[in-house]
C-alpha cells in the first residue's frame, strides 16, 4: 500500500475534487470527526518479520485542511516537512518542503474557476505539474515536466459511476504505455483489490487489502497481501493513530 500510494501521488500535493466548493483534507482522506493529527507507520513483512519502513504525520487545522506533513525515515529521523499556505478561499497558494539539510523547496499553485488545482510549479527546482479534470471535477490527467519544459511522464485516470478511481495508466515522455492499475472496491468504498497490468496488458500482480477500524470508524490497520498461487502473502502493514481536537 505504501509503495502504491507513493507512486501514484509522488508529484501530487492534495486532491480537490469538487466543482462548486473545496472539500477539506479530512473529507478527501475519508476521516470521521475533528482530527488534529494522523500518523501512519509503515512496516514491511518478510519471513514473518515486521520491519519499520517509514512514518508520515499529517497535521490538520481546525477547518480540516493540512497545515503540515512530516516524513520520517527508516531510522525514525525527520527527513523533511511540507508546510501549506492558503488564501481566504482555502486554495493552496504555496507549499514549502523543508528538508533536514535545511534545503527548502517552494511550490506555487494555480486553480481554475471551479477551485480545481491545475498547476504546481516548483520554483526551486524549476519543475512543473499540470492537472486536467472532467466535468465532475475528477482529476483525469497529471502531466509532469522537467526543468527544460519537456514531459517526463503522465498519469491518466478513469472513474466508475460512483466517481471512484477505476484505472490509472502511466505513460513515459514519448507516450510509451508503462503500466496500468485497476482498482476494485469493497462494500464500504475502500480499495479491496489492485490489479497491475504491464505494457502488454498482462497481469503482473494482484494485491489484496484488509482494513481494521477503531471505535470512531476511522481506519486503524491496513494489511496488504499479494495473491500468489491462490494464496494471500502478507507484504505490508500500515498502523494508524489519531489525535483529535
Amino acid at each position: 500500500m505504501r509503495r502504491l500510494l507513493f507512486l501514484l501521488i509522488c508529484f501530487s500535493i492534495t486532491s480537490i475534487l469538487c466543482c462548486s466548493e473545496i472539500k477539506n483534507d479530512l473529507t478527501n482522506d475519508n476521516l470521521k470527526g475533528k482530527i488534529k493529527q494522523r500518523s501512519i507507520t509503515y512496516y514491511n513483512i518478510k519471513d514473518n518479520k515486521k520491519t519499520f519502513i517509514e512514518k508520515k504525520v499529517y497535521y490538520y487545522d481546525i477547518d480540516g485542511f493540512y497545515s503540515k506533513i512530516e516524513y520520517y525515515s527508516i531510522k525514525g529521523k525527520l527527513r523533511y516537512t511540507k508546510k501549506y499556505y492558503y488564501d481566504e478561499n482555502y486554495r493552496i497558494t504555496k507549499i514549502e518542503s523543508i528538508h533536514s539539510t535545511s534545503f527548502v523547496e517552494n511550490i506555487k499553485t494555480k486553480y481554475d474557476k471551479n477551485h480545481n488545482l491545475i498547476e504546481e510549479y516548483n520554483e526551486t527546482l524549476n519543475l512543473k505539474v499540470i492537472y486536467r479534470y472532467d466535468l465532475n471535477g475528477n482529476q483525469i490527467e497529471m502531466i509532469s515536466y522537467d526543468s527544460n519544459g519537456s514531459i517526463c511522464s503522465s498519469i491518466r485516470t478513469t472513474y466508475d459511476n460512483n466517481n471512484r478511481e477505476k484505472y490509472k495508466t502511466v505513460y513515459l515522455s514519448n507516450e510509451l504505455f508503462l503500466y496500468k492499475k485497476e482498482f476494485i472496491y469493497n462494500l464500504t468504498g475502500e480499495i479491496e483489490k489492485v490489479i497491475t497490468y504491464d505494457h502488454k496488458n498482462n497481469v503482473v500482480n494482484i494485491h489484496i487489502f484488509e482494513y481494521e477500524y477503531g471505535n470512531d470508524d476511522n481506519i486503524k490497520i491496513v494489511k496488504e497481501y499479494e495473491l500468489n498461487n491462490n494464496k494471500n502473502i502478507l507484504l505490508n502493514i500500515e498502523n494508524y493513530d489519531y489525535v483529535k481536537y
